[in-house]
C-alpha cells in the first residue's frame, strides 16, 4: 500500500469531494422520516459503523465527545461517571457551562472508534445501552486518509500471546514500514494474528460523521499507541477541522517536555495557538 504524505489525501475522491456528497446525503437524509435503530445481536458487527442520525436542526449549545481508541469502553463509561474532562475547560461537573453535568452525562453526543475487533462485544452493548452514544465505529482505524477494505484498508498485528481480551493493536503492519511500535518486528516475527481493517480520515469523522460546527463544544480524546501524531498533524492541516476542536488530550502532553519530541512539542504549541486546549492522557 502507498505511503501518503501527512494531510495528503488519497484515493478516486478528494477530501472536498467527500464534504459535498456528505452534505447533499445528509439533506436528503434530513428530508426523509428518521430510521429507527435496530441494536445488532452479540457477534453481528460489521465493518460498517453503528450510528443514530441527529434530529435537525442541531443547536448551537450541542455538546460533543469522540473518543479515538475507545478500549474495551473502560474510557466510555469513565467519561459517563464523571471521571474524565470535568475541568471548566471541558465538561465541568458544576457552574455554568453549555454542557452542565448530567446522569451518565446524557447531554453529550458521544462517538467512539476502536479497530481492535476483540472489543466488538462490550462497545456494541455500550451502544444498544446508551440513546446518546450516537456512533460507533468498531473494526475502523483513524488515520490521516479514507481507506476502505475494497482498496487495501490497513494491517495490524494483535498479541494474542503476551496480552488478554483488552490486548490492543501493537504495530502496524509493513505497509507502513518501518513498524511505528518498537514492539513491532518481535510481535511480526512471532506470527501473531493479523487484522485488516478500513480507516477513516479523522477530520472527515469530526466534519461529516460527527457533523461539528465551531459552535459546538468538542472534545477529542487520542490513545491509538504511538500513532498519535498522524492524526494531531492531519487535524493541523486541515483548517476547518481545526477551527471545530476545542478541547483535545493525548498520551505525550502528559509526558515532561525533556521526555518528548520536538515534533509533538511543536504541535501542542501549534494547537494551543489555534485556541485549543491541551490536556495530557494517561
Amino acid at each position: 500500500m502507498k505511503q501518503a504524505n501527512v494531510g495528503e489525501m488519497t484515493g478516486p475522491m478528494t477530501l472536498k469531494a467527500r464534504m459535498a456528497a456528505k452534505r447533499q446525503a445528509k439533506r436528503q437524509a434530513q428530508k426523509a422520516p428518521l430510521p429507527s435503530t435496530t441494536c445488532p445481536h452479540e457477534g453481528a458487527s460489521k465493518h460498517t459503523p453503528f450510528y443514530r442520525p441527529l434530529r435537525p436542526p442541531v443547536g448551537a449549545s450541542r455538546c460533543v465527545y469522540v473518543d479515538i481508541g475507545a478500549n474495551h469502553a473502560d474510557t466510555i463509561d469513565a467519561f459517563m461517571a464523571g471521571k474524565h474532562f470535568a475541568s471548566p475547560e471541558a465538561f465541568p461537573l458544576r457552574g455554568p457551562s453549555p454542557c452542565p453535568h448530567q446522569p451518565g452525562r446524557s447531554n453529550v453526543d458521544i462517538y467512539a472508534v476502536e479497530a481492535n475487533p476483540m472489543h466488538d462485544v462490550v462497545l456494541i452493548d455500550r451502544f444498544c445501552q446508551y440513546p446518546h452514544v450516537r456512533g460507533l465505529y468498531n473494526r475502523t482505524a483513524m488515520w490521516n486518509r479514507t481507506t476502505p477494505l475494497t482498496e487495501g484498508g490497513i494491517k495490524f498485528y494483535l498479541d494474542l500471546v503476551n496480552g488478554n481480551e483488552n490486548t490492543w493493536p501493537f504495530a502496524w503492519s509493513a505497509s507502513l514500514s518501518p513498524p511505528i511500535s518498537p514492539k513491532g518486528n518481535n510481535i511480526k516475527k512471532s506470527g501473531q494474528k493479523s487484522i485488516t481493517v478500513p480507516t477513516v480520515d479523522v477530520c472527515e469523522l469530526l466534519l461529516h460523521e460527527v457533523g461539528a460546527e465551531r459552535s459546538h463544544r468538542v472534545v477529542v480524546k487520542i490513545d491509538i499507541e504511538d500513532v498519535d501524531e498522524v492524526l494531531l498533524r492531519r487535524i493541523l492541516a486541515v483548517p476547518e477541522c481545526l477551527a471545530v476542536v476545542d478541547v483535545i488530550a493525548f498520551e505525550d502532553a502528559s509526558r515532561k517536555p525533556s521526555r518528548r519530541s520536538a515534533e509533538s512539542l511543536d504541535i501542542e504549541r501549534r494547537m494551543r495557538a489555534a485556541g485549543i486546549t491541551v490536556q495530557g492522557w494517561y
